[in-house]
């Protein structure tokens, strides 16, 4: 007898930057694809089987960069600190997550 209640939190991500929803929507083994140096000072490389699509977002959650086809990430313009890489293949298809500093 009675009510009961509960809270349900929802996090809308932006397009093109959702987490996979099963392990079917991680096309490459995160060993695939390797990051470095880390940390980086200006130039953050990105070594994959192919040119790759990335968001690069701050400690607060923020998307800082986003580029398309490449293999390198630009960082001269960043601060020192602990950023997170989000690399897509062309399709979008999140492969790997990665955590990174950038320091001079």
């Amino acid at each position: 007898c009675g009510d009961a209640y509960d809270t349900l939190s929802i996090d809308v991500r932006p397009a093109g930057h959702c987490w996979p929803t099963s392990v079917d929507n991680v096309k490459a083994n995160n060993d695939e694809i390797t990051v470095y140096p880390n940390p980086a000072v200006s130039v953050l490389h990105i070594e994959a089987n192919e040119k790759v699509n990335v968001a690069v977002m701050s400690s607060d959650g923020k998307i800082v960069l986003k580029a398309d086809k490449t293999n390198d990430v630009d960082l001269s313009n960043f601060a020192n600190g602990v950023y997170m890489i989000m690399i897509y293949d062309q399709n979008n298809a999140l492969l790997k997550t990665a955590k990174f500093i950038k320091a001079d």
